[in-house]
């Protein structure tokens, strides 16, 4: 490969002198416009922090008037008295303005003052609760409020004793006496409701749709019973079942504030997620390396409590599958920890049938094959997060994932080619772990800078070897050592002017690995860091909303082998552009354009010099002179509501493509190649649209999307050009059959077409979910019929190009009925009187 991008002193500089740039908006002071961010502090506090913020103003209050009511606000480039009248919000609290002098006082002059916390039943907290306080004698009102973000909330009142009325949309009404004016956490109860005879459940909405953001509240909804992350990110409106955006492209997946691989969320059950966040306009931060990001936060235990959760999960299917875990979730004073542990017994079938048929000058060669890989694997994994809250200011993280897994395949394959039958059994071992630690540090300065710090490292081991019983016989192996390391800064700040944030990342990747086929044996070494920097600036105008970003990488990649004398050693380096316009069209709708570039580089295993057995005829070679993929995105968004449409346009050079290449050289009489390459140019429309509502009882998410390909190409010696349209809808209804059980429908539909050079066939799906929660909601019975009627044919499809024409056909264990139990010991309080960094390798082995 051509080192076009070789590091020079100028490109030290330009680094330099963008570290020089980002530190020093860290330097510079604020204005008269305040913007803050205020958590659960005193309203006096809160004034105190405004009046030394500024000097045109003299705010003047009673510090003991107003050091009950608690505000959690977030003041972005008001003027002090805008800002103040947004603290006050519901409460009893007047201002007054004379010129420069502000007024603050409370509207009811008592001497007691009601206070306490409202949540629901799992103690979350119940933000615009309504509260009226009642005289026990005549019902007359003396005294009423609303809850604040964090259920807080305080009424002056001069009765000694109150009947106390708490109102919430979708739970009970409490009326509870209270003769002290500490009223504690009163906790919800949903309430039910008679609908046709059917008894069902109130609920908050688990779904928020937003310009380009989807919030789904897993915790509330039945996502939690549902197996692993994996199998719940599968499920959430904006993402489809591959885990892939609706727009297309993979997107980042941060848990807990850090780039993970799928490998890590595997590890994790779903009944320890507390929300998922799609993404799908992300800051310069993430922008470069995906088209969007996937926020999953775990649950923190409330109080200084213990909780711990068994569960076991059959799966029927062609085979039988089972998977064990155990969940410990606690926290004692600042200290929270969540230790989840689980095996699982894998055993699949999948069959494919393909067909070869290679276009030559002298005769065609046309290949058939049926091929039932049968597998069978024991995997043991964990995972273990400590998150340490230091002070109100200060918290420090810990996690550490975990996975041992073997693996024995059997592959009976019944292949002819011209006529002429090669039927063979190949067989496969391989071992492979993994052990990711990672360590985090984070900072509030104050309410408008926040610094962090991520530190991780990662080992991965895999070993395979393989046995091809045909004529020569073909035995195989490969071995990879893979060290992986990495760090990154972040920055945040909400300045008068705008919101900034920045920061540096490095990470870097070291691989000692061996392959052999038959006699041929060869050993190489990788070496790869990529490093940078990223800045982004962000800023409300009136209706409008302004983001924009740059984002710097180098890459440097080093190879070289032991005996073929392959050897690449290149470094490149990248700027990456975003920019996100908003505008505010009403209360309920807005739009937004969106413009910017991301890169996608090779799996390691594709840039391994490995030679793979793949058939009697056919061998598959690694390519370590592959390029990244970089897509330039153009993306219009339209939200109301909780509707969500957009249409965008994508433009990606260098795509990576794994290809069948005929070569006149046989590799033991095996003559079609199949490599990764680099694929000059590919476009695309696509147009989304996500809508949540409800019907009654019944929560429905509907989903679809269309895509309109321009893709040309070789075959035949012609130009061929491949640009066949599909479109896709999915449907999901979860209906409460009553407060114990939960029914929810899937279907999904995909009329086939063009994705690069593979024209895919049309296929649809649908599933089926109950779920029965007894025993005051402690034992948990989830069963799931997937595929009911075995029509899941995502994996047919037709490839052609050059001079070789390719067809494949999967029936896969897609069909299967799924039975989870789950058992809750429930919580036990405890004794209170005693006082990555490196994602983007991670997910490229």
């Amino acid at each position: 490969m051509k080192n076009i991008f070789k590091p020079t002193p100028d490109s030290s500089k330009t680094i330099c002198l963008l570290l020089f740039f980002l530190l020093a908006f860290v330097q510079q002071s604020y204005g008269q416009r305040i913007t803050r961010q205020y958590n659960n502090v005193s309203f006096a506090e809160a004034l105190k922090d405004l009046n030394a913020r500024q000097h045109k103003y003299t705010i003047n209050f009673v510090y003991d008037e107003l050091e009950d009511f608690k505000v959690t606000k977030s003041i972005r480039n008001m003027s002090v008295p805008n800002a103040i009248m947004q603290l006050i919000g519901f409460y009893p609290i007047r201002m007054t303005q004379v010129e420069d002098n502000i007024m603050v006082e409370c509207t009811h002059k008592s001497t007691l003052r009601y206070k306490g916390r409202i949540v629901d039943e799992r103690g979350n907290a119940a933000e615009y609760a309504t509260i009226a306080l009642l005289s026990p004698i005549d019902s007359t009102i003396v005294g009423q409020g609303v809850s604040n973000e964090n259920g807080y909330f305080v009424i002056p009142s001069n009765y000694r004793k109150v009947l106390a009325r708490i109102t919430y949309i979708g739970y009970k009404t409490v009326n509870r006496i209270f003769n002290n004016t500490e009223m504690g956490i009163i906790r919800l109860q949903p309430k039910t409701m008679t609908v046709k005879g059917v008894v069902v459940k109130g609920k908050r909405n688990t779904v928020k749709v937003e310009l380009n953001k989807i919030t789904v509240d897993v915790a509330h909804s039945y996502l939690q019973y549902m197996g692993k992350v994996t199998d719940v990110l599968g499920m959430i409106p904006g993402l489809t079942s591959d885990l892939q955006l609706l727009e297309g492209g993979t997107p980042t997946f941060v848990l807990n504030g850090r780039p993970v691989s799928m490998a890590e969320l595997k590890a994790i059950p779903a009944s320890q997620v507390n929300k998922i966040v799609v993404d799908s306009n992300p800051t310069a931060e993430y922008s470069a390396s995906n088209k969007g990001v996937v926020y999953i936060t775990t649950k923190t235990a409330l109080g200084n409590t213990l909780s711990t959760e068994l569960s076991n999960t059959s799966i029927f299917a062609r085979n039988y599958v089972d998977m064990a875990n155990v969940s410990i979730n606690e926290k004692y004073k600042k200290v929270s920890n969540i230790l989840t542990a689980g095996f699982s017994y894998l055993s699949t079938t999948q069959i494919d049938k393909t067909t070869e048929t290679v276009f030559l000058p002298q005769k065609d060669i046309e290949s058939a094959k049926e091929r039932h890989t049968i597998g069978n694997a024991r995997t043991f994994e964990w995972f273990y997060s400590m998150n340490w809250e230091i002070s109100r200011q200060q918290s420090f993280g810990f996690q550490y994932t975990g996975n041992i897994c073997n693996t024995h395949i059997k592959e009976p394959t019944w292949q002819t080619m011209n006529g002429t039958e090669m039927t063979f059994n190949q067989k496969k071992r391989g071992a492979d772990y993994l052990h990711s630690a990672s360590v985090n540090y984070r900072n509030e300065i104050d309410s408008t800078r926040t610094l962090s710090i991520i530190a991780d490292y990662a080992q991965n081991h895999s070993d395979e070897t393989g046995l091809a019983a045909t004529v020569p016989a073909v035995a195989t192996a490969s071995e990879g050592k893979y060290h992986i390391g990495g760090t990154r800064l972040s920055y945040n700040s909400r300045r008068k002017w705008a919101n900034v944030s920045m920061g540096l990342f490095f990470s870097t990747m070291n691989n000692k690995g061996n392959y052999a086929y038959n006699a041929d044996v060869e050993t190489y070494n990788t070496h790869e860091s990529l490093y940078g920097a990223y800045l982004s600036l962000s800023r409300q105008f009136s209706s409008f909303y302004l983001q924009g970003g740059l984002r710097m990488e180098a890459d440097r990649r080093k190879l070289e082998t032991g005996v073929s004398g392959a050897f690449t050693d290149s470094t490149e380096w990248k700027l990456f552009p975003n920019l996100v316009v908003k505008k505010r069209l009403t209360a309920k709708s807005s739009v937004s354009l969106s413009v910017g570039q991301t890169i996608g580089r090779p799996s390691f295993s594709n840039l391994n010099p490995g030679l793979y057995y793949y058939d009697a005829i056919s061998y598959k070679v690694g390519n370590p002179q592959l390029k990244p993929n970089v897509t330039t995105n153009i993306k219009l968004s339209y939200n109301y509501g909780n509707l969500l449409a957009s249409v965008a346009y994508n433009r990606s050079k260098d795509r990576i493509v794994d290809l069948p290449f005929w070569t006149e050289t046989s590799v033991d009489n095996k003559n079609i190649k199949w490599m990764p390459v680099n694929f000059n140019k590919s476009e695309k429309i696509v147009a989304t649209a996500l809508y949540n509502f409800s019907i009654g009882p019944v929560q429905v998410d509907l989903t679809g999307s269309f895509v309109q390909p321009f893709v040309k190409a070789n075959y035949l010696g012609e130009e061929h050009s491949w640009n066949k349209a599909s479109w896709d809808i999915n449907a999901n209804a979860q209906w409460p059959l009553n407060n114990h059980s939960i029914l929810v429908f899937d279907a999904y539909f995909d009329s086939g077409g063009t994705s690069t050079l593979f024209d895919h066939k049309s296929w649809w799906t649908m599933d089926l979910v109950y779920i029965l929660r007894i025993m005051k909601g402690k034992l948990n019975l989830t069963v799931a019929a997937n595929d009911i009627l075995h029509t899941d044919r995502s994996n047919n499809w037709t490839m052609k190009y050059d001079n070789i024409r390719t067809t494949m056909d999967t029936n896969g264990d897609t069909q299967r009925l799924v039975v989870k139990l789950s058992y809750n010991f429930g919580t036990l309080k405890l004794d209170s009187t005693k006082k990555s960094a490196s994602k983007d390798f991670l997910n490229r082995l």
